[in-house]
């Protein structure tokens, strides 16, 4: 009885010191905005989605764009679940001094978004977010 309750409690605290070895990833030191430049259209199913970081540093810091977390809501605020589709390559972003701006090729998936409708996207990486506004068209 005791041998399973020892390799129990063993196991318990080799998952738990592992998790607390892992590093949060440091704080983004800079500003976020997005915006949504030209049309998005139905038929091309491109969402021309640009993301520009204004760092608040001159030293460079790098992210996966798989950090990047994007949510489509609609009018009324709720959210539209697997409007996007999201590609899948990882890549590194790096933030200079200054500015930087990141395309993340976004595509709509078939039948989620109604045309002649508003939606906002939102984007968050770390510890930023940011919204942008668009409109559908066919």
């Amino acid at each position: 009885m005791r041998v399973p309750l020892v390799l129990t409690a063993t196991l318990v605290l080799l998952v738990t010191g592992t998790a607390i070895g892992q590093k949060t990833p440091a704080p983004l030191e800079a500003r976020l905005s997005a915006k949504v430049e030209g049309d998005v259209s139905l038929s091309d199913r491109k969402v021309p989605l640009v993301l520009t970081f204004t760092s608040k540093i001159d030293k460079e810091q790098t992210f996966e764009n798989g950090s990047y977390m994007v949510v489509v809501l609609d009018s009324n605020g709720e959210q539209v679940d697997n409007a996007l589709l999201v590609p899948t390559v990882l890549r590194k972003v790096t933030l200079k001094g200054g500015t930087t701006t990141d395309k993340l090729g976004l595509m709509i998936a078939d039948g989620k978004l109604k045309p002649g409708q508003d939606y906002y996207l939102v984007v968050s990486v770390r510890n930023l977010t940011a919204l942008a506004k668009f409109r559908t068209k066919k």
